[in-house]
């Protein structure tokens, strides 16, 4: 039987009470909140949640202790949670606001200037801005910065949770108006962390480093997951504290993505304590996990998406990071178009007001989900990722190349930084950052001896030699059509 979350914190603080489950940097310290404490704060952040109306809530925010408690309380409280990127633009906010019908936004306190342009009320997420706004007693303290509890103020989440336990909705990838609402029930969250401990092996007492923006479901899960088998979540953001965060909670497993595995690898920086590391969220190339593994240090690729609340399959060191095992419980199978199919136990509820969009990859009654990604299935049941079906390009001659396969070949060309292949006109074109000291001339040379290992039918056309960092999500995935407009409006 799935438990709803009430449930699953009332398992914590039985189990940890006193164990610190979330550590953070709080100038030159470090800072740590028990389960006891985080318990306390999330009822008491309730008491101030239970003034607003407003039935669908944004929040807004960076990685903070605070944004934690809020989601959590609002999620308590019977809300749909909106959970949005805290680096919009506040005309995407808006629009991504305005296509899932949020109510309210909660945001950190300098984003509450927007409060006109996205034509909604808005809610600081420093608690003295929440108590003033919603009207609630000035002698009411509320949570500190630092993450301190209230003392004498009684904690009960076991008995005071509402029975309606909300909902919360995550986007796809993609530009805001591109992006679908993804909306997961609480139970299903629930389900899915109590079942995650084939993914991420854990126990009481390790720190886990999560410097992941929350608002992505490969973060969001992770959250409550490390929760409930009592591990230590550190607490941190991707960007310039990365070294020092590491430096200072000395976590003994880190969740990442692929760029930031080749910003360690430049950087050389592996801590002694670091056990494992698991990656996700976009393509990890071949080379950069065997990179890794000399060092010492196990990986884990994993491989999902958020209409199935995160990882649905991993990599093992036997078969190395590109061939996946599904997780206990998942099934894989191929379609006629090469696509990736899973049945499983755990999806989402729907694309908020897709219906047509949601049949077209949701089968509820058999609970399959196509994952839109060309793959290969080997005997044993592992599958390797080609690429997204969609970024399959088709040529002027009808061939298809599978765009992703060509990214990794062209990576592999010696004084290429960075490769990536797009499609105009059925024109096959790579567009390339070159390593230091590189030229174009050598590149445009290494090109043609690479096409001399292809069928004239799939040879690159022309080579654009790329001035800057590729276009990406804050997850590390190509955004291809970025890159196919603006070499098309460099040739006008």
């Amino acid at each position: 039987m799935r438990k709803k979350l009430a449930a699953l914190l009332r398992d914590c603080e039985k189990k940890f009470q006193d164990h610190p489950a979330f550590a953070f940097c709080d100038e030159e310290e470090v800072r740590q909140v028990s389960f006891r404490e985080f318990l306390e704060d999330v009822e008491n952040r309730r008491a101030v949640y239970r003034e607003i109306w407003e039935e669908r809530i944004g929040l807004w925010a960076g990685n903070s202790y605070r944004w934690i408690v809020a989601a959590t309380s609002l999620l308590l409280e019977g809300k749909t949670v909106v959970l949005l990127d805290a680096n919009l633009m506040d005309e995407d906010a808006r629009w991504l606001c305005s296509s899932t019908d949020t109510q309210m936004v909660i945001a950190e306190e300098e984003m509450l200037e927007a409060e006109q342009e996205l034509g909604l009320p808005m809610r600081s997420i420093d608690e003295k801005e929440v108590r003033a706004r919603a009207g609630v007693d000035d002698a009411f303290e509320g949570i500190s910065a630092d993450g301190a509890a209230f003392d004498g103020m009684a904690c009960d989440v076991l008995t005071s949770a509402n029975p309606a336990e909300g909902s919360f909705i995550c986007f796809t990838s993609g530009t805001s108006k591109s992006a679908k609402g993804v909306v997961i029930d609480v139970e299903t969250l629930c389900g899915c962390v109590r079942n995650y401990g084939e993914v991420v092996k854990g126990k009481t007492g390790q720190k886990f480093y999560l410097p992941l923006p929350y608002h992505h479901i490969y973060a969001f899960l992770y959250i409550f997951h490390l929760m409930y088998f009592g591990g230590t979540q550190c607490i941190g953001q991707m960007g310039r504290y990365f070294i020092r965060d590491m430096e200072m909670m000395r976590p003994h497993i880190i969740f990442t993505v692929p760029s930031m595995l080749r910003y360690m690898l430049e950087k050389d920086f592996f801590p002694q304590q670091l056990q494992a590391i698991l990656c996700g969220g976009s393509y990890l190339r071949p080379e950069v996990g065997e990179q890794i593994r000399e060092k010492g240090v196990t990986l884990y690729n994993l491989y999902g998406s958020s209409e199935v609340l995160g990882a649905i399959a991993y990599s093992t060191p036997e078969k190395g990071n590109q061939w996946l095992r599904p997780v206990s419980g998942n099934r894989f199978f191929l379609n006629e178009r090469g696509e990736l199919g899973v049945e499983l136990p755990y999806h989402m509820r729907e694309y908020y007001q897709k219906p047509d969009e949601t049949a077209e990859v949701l089968d509820r009654e058999n609970h399959v989900f196509w994952t839109g990604d060309a793959a290969d299935m080997d005997g044993d049941g592992y599958v390797r990722i080609r690429g997204r079906v969609r970024d399959m390009i088709v040529l002027e001659n009808g061939e298809k190349v599978h765009a992703e396969d060509t990214d990794t070949q062209l990576c592999q060309i010696p004084g290429v930084k960075d490769g990536a292949v797009i499609g105009v006109d059925g024109q096959l074109i790579a567009v390339l950052i070159p390593q230091d000291g590189i030229s174009k001339e050598h590149l445009a040379g290494a090109v043609r001896k690479f096409n001399r290992t292809r069928s004239a039918a799939v040879r690159i056309r022309d080579v654009w030699i790329y001035g800057k960092t590729f276009p990406r999500t804050n997850t590390g995935k190509l955004r291809r059509f970025l890159l196919e407009k603006e070499y098309r409006e460099r040739e006008q």
